[in-house]
């Protein structure tokens, strides 16, 4: 790379794909069930989210939050409380 400023184009190069994947040794992972049970119970111990109003749902590690809470910062607690749980992609 020659050090250009950020968001310069570089000759000849068309498009570029970050496909960075971080795996744990295999003893460490962890099924979506067991991701799911997790996320769960972090929420039910989360004091401004309101859990029972929230369904989980873990495919292949993706985690996704349904539901509806009364203010937006309920909204951000509860994907804070998910996002770094351990195999959360």
């Amino acid at each position: 790379m020659d050090g250009g400023a950020p968001g310069e184009g570089r000759a000849g190069v068309k498009a570029v794909a970050d496909d960075i994947e971080v795996r744990l040794p295999g003893a460490s992972e962890r099924t979506d069930s067991d991701i799911a049970r997790a996320a769960v119970t972090a929420l039910e111990w989360s004091t401004p989210v309101l859990h029972e109003c929230i369904t989980v749902t873990v495919r292949h590690g993706w985690v996704t939050l349904e539901g509806a809470v009364d203010w937006p910062y309920q909204k951000s607690a509860a994907e804070d409380t998910v996002r770094h749980l351990m195999d959360v992609r």
